[in-house]
Parts: structure tokens; sequence; C-alpha cells
């Protein structure tokens, strides 16, 4: 194997383990807005999370765009932003 194939290679690996450890975070935040939609009342915990939950998300749904055009991905997140006014 050439060595310009071993990098592509490498950068293909890379690029999915970027994706799946992207998947992974906003899995967190999809439980969190789970509990804040249906559990937690409590505005100080809201507030608190709040700019990570936006900032971090957002960047996420901007880099992969079939996840930000598959409305059925992520309810959960959506509907919080929705509920926080983004």
């Amino acid at each position: 194997m050439s060595s310009k194939n071993l990098l592509f290679g490498k950068i293909s690996i890379l690029k999915r383990n970027l994706r799946d450890a992207s998947l992974h975070y906003l899995n967190l935040w999809e439980f969190f807005s789970f509990l804040v939609n249906e559990e937690i009342n409590n505005q100080n915990i809201i507030e608190y999370f709040k700019p990570n939950l936006v900032s971090g998300t957002d960047d996420v749904f901007e880099e992969y765009e079939d996840i930000k055009n598959d409305p059925m991905a992520f309810e959960e997140i959506r509907q919080l932003h929705k509920k926080l006014g983004y």
C-alpha cells in the first residue's frame, strides 16, 4: 500500500471516529433534553447548562448537515431549543 493510500485511510478513520464522538456527544444532550422536557423544572439547572447545550449542539448540527436536516434525529434537543427560544 502506498503512503498516500495509507494517509487517506487514516484520515477516513479519523473522520469516522470524530463523527462517532459527535453522535455520542449529541446523545448525551438528547438525554439531558429529555429530562428537562419531561422532568426537570429547576430553572437554575436549565440556565446553567443552556449555553453549552445551545452552542455545542449547534456546532455539531452545522458540521453534519445530514443530522441537521433529519427532523426525526434528536427530537428532544430540537424541542428544548424551541422551548428555550432558539
